[in-house]
């Protein structure tokens, strides 16, 4: 049904993850809040962009979203998101058919999906390693949702992975920032250093230009609004590494390039764990200790453009592995894109015995 962001989240749309996922120890619980605050007029989503809601029974739940000034590749596009399911072919058959019908209707020609309103939000499916676990951010659902999809028409249009090796005192030195570029970065006076809380919030207003223009070029970005990711991004302070976490200051001491690490709390928040955390509630300084073999994980790279002649990320991602091996006992390059030449360095640098990769697709197909 078409939604209204009036309207009061069903109970059976919050209930099914819950039968989904009710024998997985390795599940992190959806916050029904959250979700209902996603779905209310306090999303800025909802200024320009439309959205459809259904169950089928117990079985399977969905959204769609349609922005009408959304295009991609000269189409207009709708996505699919929030999509839990049991392993039911007809029920998903129907509920998939009542949203397309629906985003044909708003004028799309192509659907894309998973993505939970935009790719500012969680998007894709895991489909590998379901006995990884996962971390905050990361794909996960059950073994059989890439076979779901491609019985209703769905093909991969966007192949992502994450990385991860346990050779965490030996990555530094597969790599290093050249020297001269470096000298020349230091000479002009760029200062590269840890990212505390305290420089986070100080810096919070030249954040959001900052990713904006770092993330505009990636799949279907749609930048949030600078009050929406003040709010959204203000205490994120709290949750990530303040051991490994970087900042590269330019001359005139704006921000250059920043790197966020963070550890995997997975293992603090999934319900197999006899108290799980509630993730609004993460605190790096509480939590991280009470990770029995942490995993550091490299999230977000960026350089500004003005400045990437200075190796910037290279002196950064050097100086995180180095500081990664005195706090960790792995380490991952986390959600990238597949055939990114970006991420070649990540590929070699991480290419040992321990090595294992998780990948994770987008969906699309074409309705028009």
């Amino acid at each position: 049904m078409q939604w209204q962001p009036s309207n009061e989240i069903p109970a059976s749309f919050l209930e099914i993850p819950k039968r989904v996922y009710r024998d997985d120890p390795l599940w992190i619980p959806e916050d029904p809040q959250q979700v209902a605050v996603a779905f209310s007029s306090l999303n800025p989503f909802f200024e320009g962009g439309k959205a459809w809601l259904q169950t089928e029974g117990n079985d399977c739940r969905l959204a769609g979203f349609y922005t009408p000034t959304l295009n991609i590749d000269d189409e207009s596009v709708a996505f699919f998101g929030y999509w839990e399911s049991t392993n039911n072919q007809e029920s998903n058959q129907r509920l998939f058919r009542e949203f397309e019908l629906w985003a044909a209707k708003q004028g799309a020609k192509r659907i894309y999906g998973p993505i939970n309103f935009s790719t500012f939000g969680n998007y894709r499916i895991r489909l590998d390693h379901f006995d990884k676990g996962y971390f905050t951010g990361e794909p996960y659902n059950p073994s059989y949702y890439q076979s779901l999809l491609e019985q209703l028409g769905y093909s991969e249009a966007i192949n992502y992975y994450s990385i991860f090796s346990q050779q965490v005192g030996q990555l530094a030195n597969r790599f290093g920032p050249k020297q001269d570029t470096l000298a020349l970065a230091k000479e002009e006076g760029f200062q590269l250093q840890l990212l505390t809380p305290e420089l986070w919030r100080e810096k919070l207003d030249e954040l959001y230009p900052f990713v904006d223009a770092i993330f505009s070029e990636n799949f279907a970005y749609t930048g949030i609004g600078a009050n929406a990711f003040k709010a959204a991004f203000s205490s994120l302070s709290n949750k990530f590494c303040q051991h490994t976490s970087l900042a590269v200051l330019a001359p005139d001491g704006s921000l250059a390039s920043c790197l966020l690490g963070f550890p995997d709390y997975g293992p603090l928040l999934c319900q197999g764990n006899e108290n799980p955390i509630n993730p609004l509630q993460l605190d790096f300084k509480k939590h991280f200790p009470l990770l029995e073999c942490p995993t550091a994980l490299g999230k977000t790279v960026g350089v500004l453009p003005d400045y990437r002649r200075y190796g910037l990320y290279t002196w950064m991602l050097h100086e995180y592995m180095i500081l990664t091996a005195e706090h960790y006992q792995s380490v991952g390059a986390v959600l990238m894109r597949s055939g990114n030449n970006a991420n070649k360095m990540a590929n070699l640098i991480f290419e040992d015995e321990t090595t294992h990769i998780r990948h994770y697709g987008l969906f699309q197909k074409l309705i028009a």
